[in-house]
């Protein structure tokens, strides 16, 4: 995300309930199936920003962090820029086998 500026993330869930909490950003926010929910957050600072689901979900639970990087918006916007080019072709044999299998 940007540094030093407000982003707004559309949340949802499609299996069970689970709560979104980036402790350094905003508080918990419950995810409901089917239902959607906003969260503004804004990240005064660079840096990388940890996550974790905080309502038990399963089995799995533990294994749902996530990691939010704030960038200056020169760094966020080349960022941007190289996610919205085409993927390059498969450069392995197994990854050409899989775009063909998939795509």
């Amino acid at each position: 995300i940007p540094a030093g500026e407000p982003v707004r993330l559309l949340l949802t869930s499609t299996d069970v309930i689970h709560s979104f909490w980036i402790p350094s950003l905003a508080g918990k926010l419950d995810l409901i199936p089917g239902h959607m929910n906003v969260l503004d957050i804004k990240a005064d600072k660079p840096g990388v920003y940890r996550g974790q689901c905080a309502e038990f979900c399963g089995a799995q639970h533990a294994n749902m962090g996530t990691f939010i990087i704030a960038e200056p918006r020169p760094k966020f916007d080349a960022w941007l820029n190289d996610q919205l080019q085409p993927a390059g072709a498969p450069a392995s044999g197994e990854a050409k086998a899989g775009a063909d299998l998939f795509l």
